[in-house]
Formats: C-alpha cells, sequence, structure tokens
C-alpha cells in the first residue's frame, strides 16, 4: 500500500495511514482517520493503467480499448523514440481527477468541448524521458488518455484532439492497411529499407480473383535496382496479415543451362491458410505460368513493373509448383519448382530451358 499527496504535510499523511486499511481487494481509510470535510472521491481499481499504457498491454482490469502509435525511431544522435498511445476505460470526471494526484505540473486542458487534464509523470532513468498525459471524458461513462514519450504538450494536446471512436469498419480498415503495409513510413524509416539505408519502394499493387487485394515492393536493393520482392497480402475474408511462413530463393546460377535473368529471385508467403509468390523476372519475359507436377498449366502469374524492373505475382493453389517465364512468343526462357519443405519453408529448384544462358 502506498499513500502520496500533494497538499497535506508528512504528518497528516502518516496520521491518514494510521486509519488505511485493505478491505475486500480494496485500500480504505477509516471514516474517522480523515481530515474534517474530507470523503471518498473515487477508488482507482487499476492504479498501474492510471500512470502508464503499459497496464493495457499487460491485460488492465478494465481497459476497453487499447491503441499504441510509435513514430521517429532512434537516430544517430541517439534521439528518444517518439510514442503515443490511447486507452479508454469507465470513468467519469471524478476518475479523472486522479491524475491531480498522480502527475505533476497537472492543468486543465480543452479536448474538442471538454474539459480535461494533462500533466507528466517522470519515468526515471537516463534514457526515461518523462511520460505526458491528457486525460478526459468525452462522453458520459468513458475516460479517454493520451500517454506520449519525448512529445510536448501542445503536440500531444493536437493528437488527443484527433482521437475518434472506431467502429468495425474503422477496424476493418486499419487492419487492410497493416496488412498491406501501407502504415510504414513512406521513408522507410520503420524497417523499410535495405541494408544501406535505401528505401524499398513499391513495385505494383492489384487483387487476386476473390478481391483479395496485393502490394509488391522490393525485398532488397543494390545500387538504387530491386534484387528480391516482399509481398503483402490483405485477405478479402479479413483474417489479417501474414502469420505463416515466408521463404525466398534465388533465380540460379548464371552458368546453367537456362537464361537465369528470366527468373531472378522467388518467395512464397503463407496467410490465411493460403499461399501466394512473387518473384523478379527479366525484361524479355512476357508471361509467366503456373504449372502442376503433370505439367499441366494451373495459372497465370501476374505481371508488374516498377522502379525499372519486372515481377510476378500469383496464388500458389497447388505445391509443387512449377513457375514457368515465357517470352512474347510463347518461347520458355526458364523454371522454377517450388515445393515445400520439412521445415515449414520452401525449396527453390531452377529448371532448364532450350535456351542460351544469360552470358
Amino acid at each position: 500500500m502506498a499513500l502520496t499527496t500533494r497538499t497535506r504535510s508528512q504528518a497528516e499523511l502518516l496520521d491518514l495511514a494510521a486509519g488505511a486499511a485493505v478491505r475486500d481487494g480494496r485500500a480504505t481509510i477509516a471514516a474517522d482517520a480523515l481530515p474534517d470535510g474530507w470523503r471518498l472521491l473515487v477508488s482507482e481499481p487499476d492504479l498501474v493503467s492510471a500512470i502508464s499504457p503499459l497496464g493495457a498491454v499487460r491485460g488492465s482490469l478494465d481497459t476497453q480499448q487499447y491503441g499504441a502509435f510509435y513514430a521517429d525511431s532512434s537516430g544517430p544522435d541517439g534521439a528518444m523514440v517518439r510514442t503515443v498511445s490511447v486507452t479508454a476505460v469507465p470513468g467519469d470526471a471524478a476518475r479523472l481527477a486522479v491524475a491531480k494526484v498522480l502527475f505533476a505540473d497537472v492543468h486543465d486542458v480543452e479536448v474538442d468541448g471538454h474539459v480535461g487534464l494533462t500533466g507528466t509523470l517522470s519515468a526515471g532513468g537516463d534514457a526515461g524521458g518523462d511520460l505526458r498525459v491528457v486525460a478526459w471524458s468525452p462522453t458520459p461513462g468513458t475516460l479517454v488518455r493520451v500517454t506520449g514519450t519525448a512529445l510536448d504538450e501542445a503536440e500531444l494536446v493536437r493528437v488527443a484532439r484527433s482521437v475518434r471512436p472506431a467502429g468495425r469498419a474503422d477496424f476493418a480498415e486499419l487492419e487492410r492497411k497493416t496488412s498491406l503495409g501501407d502504415l510504414e513510413p513512406a521513408d522507410g524509416s520503420s524497417g523499410g529499407s535495405g541494408e544501406g539505408g535505401e528505401v524499398l519502394p513499391e513495385l505494383g499493387r492489384g487483387t487476386f480473383a476473390d478481391g483479395s487485394e496485393w502490394v509488391l515492393r522490393a525485398g532488397g536493393v543494390e545500387d538504387g535496382t530491386p534484387t528480391s520482392t516482399a509481398l503483402s497480402v490483405s485477405l478479402a475474408d479479413g483474417s489479417g496479415p501474414a502469420s505463416g511462413s515466408g521463404s525466398s530463393g534465388s533465380g540460379g546460377d548464371a552458368s546453367g543451362p537456362f537464361d537465369a535473368e528470366a527468373l531472378r529471385s522467388a518467395e512464397v508467403v503463407d496467410q490465411g491458410g493460403r499461399r501466394f509468390g512473387s518473384g523478379l523476372v527479366g525484361d524479355a519475359v512476357a508471361k509467366v505460368e503456373l504449372r502442376r507436377a503433370d505439367g499441366s498449366v494451373a495459372g497465370t502469374a501476374q505481371l508488374v513493373e516498377g522502379s525499372g524492373v519486372k515481377a510476378w505475382v500469383a496464388e500458389l493453389t497447388e505445391v509443387p509448383t512449377v513457375v514457368v517465364a515465357l517470352d512474347a512468343s510463347g518461347k520458355e526462357l526458364g523454371s522454377q519448382r517450388i515445393t515445400a519443405s520439412g521445415d515449414g519453408g520452401y525449396d527453390f529448384e531452377s529448371q532448364g530451358a532450350e535456351v542460351p544462358t544469360g552470358n
């Protein structure tokens, strides 16, 4: 148990401690131990969530909704990562007043016509920085807290004023954009850049036959040119982002009996019990077929061009699958067999065609 005050003396706090007890799992102070005129204002059921968004992460007792948004990763100068989190809990004006006890520099702030509070809490440590909180009650019975690190008051209040209730359609759209990678920073600052810091460009986007959307981006870049692919898919049934395995392979050695530039790379992504593939192909490739083990055609891939390269995208309805590259005349330029490996990934084996090598 801990007692804290911003208005009473240490001696008065010790007197209150003498009347403090835990009853039915809640801290309480006997009425006769309270100063004259004092009464119970509110019982805070989850002190951790009141002072930190981590309460929602660990499974707060009463958190209704929780969202976290991160920006500005640490740079070479060691700048602190800026974060914003939003929690919504049952509460009213009385529970809002808890901030006056827990936070420093507390004062009123207006959020969309509602009177709220803002204040700071020291996170401690050299790298901790201060947490700043803006809290208000947008509707009766609901208390919203927006918590930020490395943001000043004006920035966090601006974020708080942008918070809106989200319905099913909003969450579905958020899930769609997340699945497609559309919420990643355009400058690649959140993992969307190559080893040399190059931005990984978008190569194309489209839909599969059932309406599932896809976005193809470069998986790697060398001297400004994409060297592999990274496929993101938003399934039409809303089953979420990729949760299975992903594997990639190269097109093959240029000394083999095939055109090594015909099929330069390939990847397979598992999602929602389905498999999707993509890969880079050579400029001469006009069509990519997916063939079964018996040689029959299972489907045709979609071709896209972007950032100076050409690539294919398709759903792999069967594995093993043979990916075959053809030129405009229908001549086979090369093929690649994709099989499932024992570790849950995929193996890629380039196969020959009656064409000269790429040399």
